[in-house]
């Protein structure tokens, strides 16, 4: 479909400029970012048409809307809304990585399932028990080295799609914050969680914005500090206002 864009928008630039800067030969990587660019466009246009033109006149998107948690934001370079966040100083990550292009998951250029991003398959598949991440490529055969591809993909994706949510469910509305001396346990991805650190906070520590989004936390072999996201408070019955409290 990309590709097939990219022609289209071809023909349509030569048929403009029959004599000089005419596009010539194979597809470029620049006709194809600006295909990508064009289809993301009309995504948005046909499946957040209020919030697209609210945007586009230079106009926020209203609390209550349901698109105002992606902190959007309107790129005028190529006419798209972006997704904002809280990873935006972050110099780890590009532009496009920090900030994200908002698609529908229904529409049709965004056709992957939540069984692609859950376990790298539709949830019909048949389920591989061998673990091949390590296994060298030379002892495998075809059908191992694609599933070994997939299981390092779905492993990194785990681990590192904390950094592509940029929805502020959490933080739109004042929420009681973590209190002292509250008891945590702390996740670890490579552990169970029976096996989470047992923990009480100490102090919570505010961003820019205000909001407290790490705390550090006094557990039994030192003070650490964690992002809420890693925070899972134990609520208790004389402590009722924890209950209150955001986390993921």
């Amino acid at each position: 479909m990309v590709r097939a864009t990219a022609y289209v928008l071809r023909f349509i630039h030569n048929a403009r400029n029959k004599v000089i800067n005419r596009l010539t030969g194979s597809i470029k990587v620049n006709e194809l970012t600006n295909a990508i660019n064009s289809l993301a466009r009309l995504s948005q246009r046909e499946s957040f048409p209020n919030e697209y033109n609210l945007l586009m006149n230079g106009k926020q998107v209203k609390p209550k809307d349901r698109l105002s948690k992606f902190n959007l934001f309107f790129d005028n370079k190529y006419n798209i809304m972006r997704v904002g966040g809280r990873i935006n100083n972050s110099t780890e990550f590009n532009y496009n990585k920090k900030h994200p292009i908002l698609l529908s998951d229904p529409h049709d250029f965004s056709p992957l399932t939540p069984g692609h991003f859950l376990i790298g398959r539709p949830l019909t598949a048949p389920v591989c028990d061998d673990d091949l991440r390590d296994v060298p490529i030379n002892r495998l055969s075809h059908y191992q080295r694609v599933e070994q591809l997939r299981q390092h993909f779905w492993s990194r994706w785990s681990k590192e799609y904390i950094s592509e949510l940029q929805m502020r469910s959490k933080w739109r509305e004042t929420v009681t914050d973590l209190k002292p001396n509250a008891m945590v346990l702390i996740k670890d991805i490579n552990l169970p969680p029976l096996k989470w650190q047992l923990g009480r906070v100490i102090r919570t520590i505010p961003g820019s914005d205000g909001v407290s989004r790490v705390a550090d936390i006094r557990t039994s072999t030192g003070i650490t500090r964690r992002a809420y996201a890693k925070i899972c408070p134990l609520n208790t019955d004389d402590d009722t206002e924890l209950k209150k409290t955001v986390v993921s």
